[in-house]
């Protein structure tokens, strides 16, 4: 007897069944999982366009331009002040990480907060609470000298 065999037999499941098994998981588990990334990407999407209100942008046009795939680089440049052409940059590898820690210490300094706050993009999990804080916290444009 080989492994296999003894597997089916403490299961009460023959091959046949696994296969049909597996063909009904898969499909599900794929649309389970597109739908939490979708739910992520909205969520950090409307905090981009937050943080664009608080730049002065309408909610409406931020969110618009947050959530379309690309349109949003161009719209992490408008919000750092940066020209278009800096996209181009982004395409070089190595080149493209210092452009977004960067990009990122602008944003940060335009609302208000330490400008060391793009290098934390860099690390893994922190760059995914920086641009909530930015977009929710009360992190605001200083106000201009008079």
């Amino acid at each position: 007897m080989n492994l296999t065999q003894g597997i089916f037999e403490e299961t009460l499941m023959n091959p046949d069944q696994f296969s049909q098994l597996d063909q009904t998981i898969s499909p599900a588990l794929g649309l389970g999982i597109g739908i939490i990334y979708l739910l992520i990407y909205t969520f950090f999407a409307y905090a981009l366009a937050k943080i664009g209100k608080k730049l002065g942008w309408s909610m409406g046009k931020a969110f618009f331009w947050a959530f379309i795939p690309i349109l949003n680089i161009f719209y992490i440049l408008k919000l750092a002040e940066k020209p278009w052409w800096w996209i181009l940059l982004m395409l070089i590898p190595i080149v493209n990480i210092v452009i977004l820690v960067v990009v990122w210490m602008r944003i940060s300094a335009r609302l208000g907060k330490p400008e060391w706050w793009g290098f934390l993009m860099l690390v893994p999990i922190v760059n995914f609470i920086i641009p909530l804080v930015l977009g929710f916290g009360k992190s605001q444009p200083p106000s201009p000298a008079s």
